[in-house]
């Protein structure tokens, strides 16, 4: 069942939601996605679980760090809710005109955390994660080096933990 966020998230992505409002109905539950003013609301549900997946304006709850200059990618930020399981998470994507190094050491800094860099196909991605037990909060920084590897895509992510959201 986890994975039908996934899936509808990965509609939205790449743009393949309805113009209106569409229910599909999968073994595992149903996904419903809402076109909605400055993006879409993706449900997805089943017997045991509904979540929802909707674009808002979640810059102040992010609670990260923002890159100097780095600039927000218009329509790319979304808040989801579990409802049984109460996580909610909001994230955004940024652009940068800096060099990935220069980004992922600014964000190991912030984040006081060593980051996880690979290479693939000859693009640099690299993940700065922390997890404070106390709140349940986790902060996640993705960051992709741009092919001329003067810009960098950054993705902000937090995730907070809870027992059930009304």
């Amino acid at each position: 069942m986890r994975w039908l966020p996934a899936a509808a998230a990965l509609l939205l992505v790449c743009g393949c939601a309805p113009a209106e409002k569409k229910t599909v109905k999968t073994p595992g539950g149903n996904i419903t996605i809402e076109k909605q003013r400055g993006g879409a609301r993706v449900s997805a549900s089943g017997t045991d679980e509904i979540v929802q997946i909707q674009p808002g304006e979640v810059m102040k709850k992010l609670d990260l760090p923002l890159y100097p200059g780095a600039r927000v990618v218009e329509g790319s930020q979304y808040h989801a809710i579990s409802k049984k399981r109460g996580d909610q998470t909001y994230s955004a994507r940024l652009e940068a005109a800096a060099a990935f190094e220069d980004v992922r050491d600014w964000y190991q800094k912030r984040l006081d955390t060593k980051p996880v860099t690979v290479s693939v196909a000859g693009k640099r991605t690299s993940l700065v994660a922390k997890t404070d037990h106390a709140t349940g909060k986790t902060r996640t920084v993705m960051l992709s080096a741009k092919r001329d590897a003067k810009e960098t895509d950054i993705t902000l992510i937090l995730v907070i933990g809870g027992d059930g959201v009304d």
